[in-house]
């Protein structure tokens, strides 16, 4: 697999509150505009709301999701990750309700007492986003985590986001810049990278300037 494949995994998360400065270890969020997201993320998880985390590929959405699940109510429930981008309109409804007939259960079902983490939610069709709007409007029993890489007011204003489901989500949004507008974080996630790929390979290894 290539670098930039294992730069995207999600590293493992230890949350922390020390001296009113939170970190996430194993992280490269330690900027100032991170700080801020990471503080916020910690008030929204102490309450029962639908959560909106935006931001390019690679930014750390997942990890903060894991953040918040992690600070909540439901921390002992499950975290279930949904890429909704890869399911299909046709059985949409049956993979977040289940199948009766196969004995089958549906994503809510999994994920109940938890939280339930909708990647990619600006990949939804039109009528995929009415089927999860209906879905999500009558349940209490999960906290919903949405990610996309595009902020969901610019895609209402494109057209391709439903308002109904837009408002239902967009009660807590917590913004992540990519990496090449966090100065502070890029030199800890090449050091936290570099690690990684010398445990992994036993081989000791240097980034020279040049």
């Amino acid at each position: 697999r290539d670098l930039e494949t294992e730069m995207s995994k999600v590293k493992e998360e230890l949350a922390h509150l020390r001296d009113q400065h939170i970190q996430i270890d194993g992280s490269a969020m330690e900027s100032q505009s991170s700080a801020r997201a990471i503080k916020t993320a910690l008030k929204m998880a102490r309450i029962d709301v639908p959560i909106v985390i935006q931001g390019e590929r690679g930014v750390g959405k997942t990890t903060l999701a894991k953040f918040v699940h992690s600070k909540s109510n439901r921390s002992d429930g499950p975290f279930i990750e949904v890429n909704c981008g890869t399911i299909p309109e046709t059985v949409f409804e049956i993979a977040f309700t289940g199948n009766k007939d196969s004995m089958s259960q549906g994503y809510l079902s999994l994920a109940d007492g938890g939280s339930l983490v909708l990647k990619e939610i600006e990949q939804l069709t039109l009528s995929s986003q009415t089927i999860l709007f209906n879905l999500l409007n009558n349940q209490e029993s999960t906290r919903i985590i949405a990610l996309s890489e595009t902020p969901l007011d610019l895609l209402v204003k494109q057209g391709t986001l439903h308002e109904d489901l837009f408002y239902l989500l967009h009660i807590a949004p917590i913004q992540l810049k990519p990496l090449r507008e966090r100065a502070e974080d890029l030199d800890k996630a090449i050091n936290l990278f570099m690690q990684k790929l010398i445990k992994k390979y036993n081989e000791s290894k240097k980034i020279s300037d040049d």
